[in-house]
């Protein structure tokens, strides 16, 4: 008797694990898009699954995208072979969504593997932009970087196609008669340790730059850095010296080390005009590590990568200052990033920030202008007109590493973002990137 009891017990048992197993398994859902409600018009929707769906169960109706009057967009979707993923595109080549507010419905004839209808949600709200948006507050700007940090158990992603790139080439190279810096494209000027401009040669050395006259090869002068700073690359401008190094502790002109004492990138510029008596006329910076720069006319543009530390977020936001991107000017102290300033590739989830510093040099109060981006970049292009900034992004369909480009037009302090795309591969350096007859040109490796 004793013995039937527990055959009984333990048939109950297994019943309830197989419905447990059929329920988990043998059922699929979409995943929220709560998280990822925005995209940018060169962007296909990539849909992914919790378990395999059935391909055979999906027909050109089951996927709709309607605008907000309830028009319906032409698109084609495909399923991977893994069938926990499909990808949504439009039917013709070209941009897919204009600005503005659409609708992803999914019908209820999708089905998994083993025939059962799609639980949860299957209509999704989603927001199209022309450019890359910007934070509206501390709370979005948490939830994105907390996005990077945790595996979030719902999700849809998105990736990018390429878009057509509209920019021309200019390699005039600039005539003189003594060497310059090797650079990459003729007329942009790239930071180095060794400058001269024909008469004087500027060298840096730990954290000292010295000014050399050329011809009688004497000593000058020093500029000679207090603290923790050492300049990595300098240019010359007329008589202007600017001097970017990697900085450690407070801005020598303020006393508040609490929002700054980490590491940041440090620009100083120096009225060079008498060589013998140089002269520091400002300095400014931000936050995180130096990547790289360049000199277009008189406008300097410098680049810089910032890690910050959000695993605090995944218990409470206490402190913004740890997260949010400080910058910092000889006139103005240290001050926070505006949020509405610091843009984002949506559906990213990227916990990096990139800031763009542009300087014009010859203005009369040293102006500048200040971008942020979630997201880091580890290679850069610059051409007369164009900024194109390369970074690494793994490829979970494939597991293999992409690239994916920003494009932003430039125009003295103007940066602004044009385009983004993705292309299979990584790159080794700068040197695979160009253009050449309004065509930009990528050479990638795939391991």
């Amino acid at each position: 008797m004793l013995m039937k009891k527990w055959w009984v017990v333990f048939g109950i048992g297994a019943l309830s694990l197989v419905g447990f197993m059929f329920y988990f398994f043998g059922t699929s859902s979409v995943n929220n898009v709560a998280a990822f409600s925005k995209l940018l018009s060169n962007q296909s929707i990539t849909v992914t699954f919790s378990n395999p769906i059935k391909k055979s169960s999906i027909e050109k109706g089951d996927v709709l995208v309607k605008d907000t009057e309830g028009n319906v967009i032409p698109v084609i979707f495909t399923v991977d072979d893994d069938r926990k993923t499909m990808v949504i595109r439009p039917e013709e080549e070209g941009y897919f969504l204009e600005e503005g507010s659409y609708v992803l419905e999914l019908s209820g004839k999708i089905t998994s593997r083993l025939g059962i209808p799609l639980l949860g949600d299957r209509r999704f709200d989603f927001s199209v932009f022309s450019t890359l948006p910007t934070i509206e507050s501390e709370e979005e700007l948490r939830d994105i970087l907390l996005a990077g940090v945790e595996k979030e158990k719902w999700s849809i992603s998105i990736r990018e196609d390429s878009s057509e790139e509209k920019s021309t080439n200019d390699s005039t190279t600039s005539e003189g008669d003594f060497s310059e810096t090797n650079v990459q494209v003729g007329g942009i000027d790239e930071g180095d340790i060794v400058k001269t401009d024909g008469k004087y040669i500027y060298s840096t050395s730990h954290n000292e730059i010295f000014i050399t006259d050329a011809a009688a090869m004497k000593h000058v002068s020093t500029i000679k850095f207090e603290g923790e700073i050492y300049p990595q690359e300098i240019f010359i401008q007329n008589d202007k010296l600017v001097a970017i190094s990697e900085m450690y502790g407070s801005p020598t002109f303020s006393e508040e080390t609490k929002a700054i004492a980490k590491g940041h990138v440090n620009i100083k510029i120096f009225d060079i005009s008498d060589k013998g008596k140089p002269k520091q006329i400002k300095e400014l910076g931000v936050e995180g590590h130096f990547r790289t720069s360049r000199l277009h006319d008189s406008n300097m543009y410098v680049i810089a990568n910032q890690y910050p530390d959000v695993w605090i977020l995944r218990e409470v936001w206490s402190n913004d200052d740890e997260v949010i991107p400080h910058y910092y000017d000889s006139e103005g102290d240290i001050y926070k990033q505006d949020l509405a300033k610091i843009q984002y590739v949506p559906g990213s989830n990227e916990k990096n920030y990139m800031h763009l510093i542009a300087i014009e040099l010859e203005s009369e109060q040293l102006d500048y202008n200040s971008e942020t981006i979630l997201g880091s970049g580890d290679n850069f292009y610059m051409s007369h007109e164009n900024l194109y900034i390369a970074a690494d992004k793994y490829n979970v369909n494939n597991n293999l590493s992409n690239t994916q480009l920003f494009k932003y037009d430039v125009d003295g302090l103007k940066m602004n973002f044009h385009s983004l795309g993705e292309v299979e591969g990584a790159i080794i350096n700068q040197f695979a990137m160009d253009e050449y007859e309004g065509n930009f040109r990528i050479a990638t490796t795939i391991y």
